[in-house]
């Protein structure tokens, strides 16, 4: 079993509500059907209106493709 992650965060000097932070994730397993490899990409934003999220997963065995997902969020600041 191996798993790697990454991640990053960037807010702007200028604009303190226009941030990004980015995450990847990568998980391999050898199995008894073989080599299962997950694959995420996480990406939240923020700016003076909103909140925006975005993450894709894809999950591979034995090189090809088995399974793939995106979901997108965007929720308006001052939602209470």
């Amino acid at each position: 079993m191996r798993f790697t992650a990454l991640s990053g965060l960037q807010v702007s000097g200028r604009d303190p509500a226009d941030v990004t932070l980015k995450a990847d994730y990568r998980h391999s397993l050898d199995g008894p059907e073989g080599l299962i490899q997950v694959q995420s990409h996480e990406v939240v934003t923020s700016d003076i209106t909103s909140f925006r999220y975005l993450t894709a997963v894809e999950i591979t065995l034995n090189g090809k493709k088995h399974f793939e997902k995106s979901w997108r969020v965007s929720v308006p600041r001052g939602w209470n």
